[in-house]
């Protein structure tokens, strides 16, 4: 039950999510979006196959994708981000950014289920890793923060939010449609067999 992490399946699953997150990057500067948005689905479909719980994660990611994708539209109505390939005025963040979350996601039951019942440091991993992924769009010209102390402050805190609630909330589903049985009981640490 208190098993260690399967160390290949995690380097597996963080090359996945960094072939993802290039994918996106690269697709976004070289203006062709839907190559960036393919390759995340199809990398979601792998992780989906070596999936302890395909039922439960089928779901669950998508959502805690959209959760994060939500945070970054009000991010930029705040005016902490600005996108140049956003196109839509209703949607002020582009969709590569929710394939983004979703390659994130992904990594929540192999790597993070860990801070599932540890929500301290879920925020602090949120609050320093959503500023510190906007700078390197911002160093690769993908997405712009207007105010630099405004954005990072605004991310921090919006990160920092939502980054526990995602792991929480796939960790709970996952366990729960894995035992039948409500999830507060139950160990996170059975999830990275």
């Amino acid at each position: 039950m208190n098993e260690p992490p399967n160390m290949w399946r995690i380097a597996l699953e963080v090359a996945g999510y960094q072939v993802a997150w290039w994918s996106c990057v690269l697709s976004v500067r070289a203006e062709a979006i839907w190559v960036g948005l393919t390759v995340t689905v199809v990398v979601f479909a792998i992780h989906l196959s070596y999936s302890p719980n395909v039922q439960g994660e089928l779901w669950a990611v998508p959502v805690a994708a959209g959760m994060g994708f939500l945070t970054d539209i009000v991010a930029t109505w705040l005016g902490a981000l600005k996108f140049e390939s956003a196109t839509l005025p209703l949607l002020p963040a582009p969709l590569w950014i929710a394939a983004m979350w979703l390659a994130f996601a992904m990594l929540i039951v192999p790597c993070f289920a860990w801070l599932a019942d540890r929500p301290l440091a879920a925020a602090l991993m949120g609050a320093t890793s959503g500023p510190t992924a906007y700078g390197a769009g911002v160093a690769l010209g993908i997405v712009e923060m207007p105010h630099l102390w405004w954005s990072v402050l605004t991310l921090a805190v919006l990160w920092a939010i939502v980054v526990p609630i995602a792991i929480k909330f796939v960790v709970a589903c996952t366990l729960e449609s894995m035992t039948g049985e409500a999830c507060v009981a139950a160990q996170p640490e059975t999830l990275c067999e």
